[in-house]
C-alpha cells in the first residue's frame, strides 16, 4: 500500500492499481500588512494558514479499478465535508492528528466501452488541511480552549 485518504487506498499490487501523480503541497501563513503613512508597511504574522494538497488519480478498469466508484467516493467526501488523514508511505502528511477535507474534485473521462461503461478516467483532487471544528472555534475566539462558550444573559 502506497497510502490512503479515507477509503481511497493508493496501491500497486497484482490485484489492483490506484496511484496518484502530480502531487503538490503548498504551505501558507495568515499575515496582515499595516500601513504607516510615509513609512514602509509592517508585516505581522497572525497564524498558520491551511496547507493545500493536490494530485491526480489515474484510474483504469483494466487494472481492476472501478473509475466511476472511486470518483463517486471522492465526490461524496467533498459534498459531505469528510475529514481524513492523508497517509503517504508511513507518513501522515501534516503530522500526527492532521486531517484533510476535499476542497474540490473533477473527473476527466478518457475512455468508455461500447455500452458506455467507463474504462479510464483521471480524477483531480484538491485537499485542504482542516483542524477539528472545536479547535478552529477556540483559535478564532468563538470558544475558549476548554470548549465551553459563556453567554451573557441580560
Amino acid at each position: 500500500m502506497l497510502g490512503s485518504w479515507g477509503n481511497i487506498i493508493f496501491d500497486v499490487s497484482a490485484d489492483k492499481v490506484v496511484t496518484f501523480d502530480g502531487f503538490s503541497r503548498s504551505v501558507s501563513a495568515n499575515i496582515e500588512e499595516h500601513s504607516i503613512g510615509g513609512h514602509q508597511a509592517i508585516i505581522e504574522w497572525i497564524a498558520p494558514g491551511s496547507d493545500t494538497i493536490s494530485f491526480d488519480l489515474s484510474l483504469r478498469a483494466d487494472l481492476n479499478v472501478n473509475p466511476r466508484q472511486i470518483f463517486d467516493t471522492v465526490s461524496d467526501y467533498c459534498k459531505n465535508g469528510s475529514r481524513f488523514p492523508l497517509i503517504i508511505g508511513q507518513e501522515t502528511i501534516g503530522g500526527a492528528g492532521s486531517v484533510y477535507i476535499c476542497e474540490s474534485c473533477s473527473e476527466e473521462r478518457i475512455s468508455t466501452d461500447g455500452q458506455g461503461n467507463l474504462l479510464q478516467s483521471r480524477v483531480s483532487v484538491s485537499l485542504k488541511l482542516a483542524p477539528s471544528p472545536s479547535a478552529s472555534a477556540a483559535r478564532s475566539g468563538m470558544l475558549p480552549k476548554n470548549g465551553i462558550r459563556r453567554v451573557k444573559v441580560a
